[in-house]
């Protein structure tokens, strides 16, 4: 009976470990607390690209509205955001949560889990500029939910160049 119940509790065990967590632990976990809100596309416009000597520079205009958030990433090269309508909340892997609003900026490091959350009552706008090697992506989804973001960013052939 002894070893039944071992067998037993060992199997539920097993079973409860390999079953799905729907994005609890880890998925949607940044320093060991769910980020909040819903993950979601932002509504991006690509401002500038310009390759020269195997680099590419890239700068995005994007929007997110109320309670809506980034899923949650990393980059793939250092890159760095401008808020310039509205607040967002920058979670990032080894720091506090950090309340940016317009006209302030932030460092997103390479290889750093993040996400980026609008907390505010209105949409917020944001610059983000991206500066990495010619077909290197700008970002990697961790969020299993959410990997059908993935090619937000994906920057079009034609997009304008601002130098001569």
């Amino acid at each position: 009976m002894e070893t039944a119940v071992k067998k037993t509790t060992l199997l539920a065990f097993i079973v409860l470990a390999a079953a799905p967590r729907a994005g609890v632990a880890g998925d949607d976990v940044i320093n060991g607390e769910p980020v909040p809100f819903k993950p979601a596309p932002a509504e991006s416009t690509l401002l500038m690209r310009h390759v020269e000597g195997g680099t590419e520079y890239v700068v995005f205009r994007s929007a997110r509205g109320p309670g809506l958030r980034s899923p949650i990433h990393r980059h793939t090269s250092p890159a760095y955001s401008c808020v310039v309508e509205g607040e967002a909340t920058v979670y990032m892997e080894g720091s506090a949560p950090h309340r940016y609003v317009a006209g302030e900026c932030f460092w997103m490091p390479s290889g750093v889990r993040m996400a980026n959350v609008n907390t505010g009552s209105k949409r917020v706008v944001l610059y983000d500029n991206f500066s990495l090697p010619v077909g290197t992506p700008y970002w990697q989804i961790d969020e299993d939910m959410a990997k059908h973001l993935d090619h937000q960013w994906d920057a079009p052939k034609t997009a304008p160049k601002t130098t001569p």
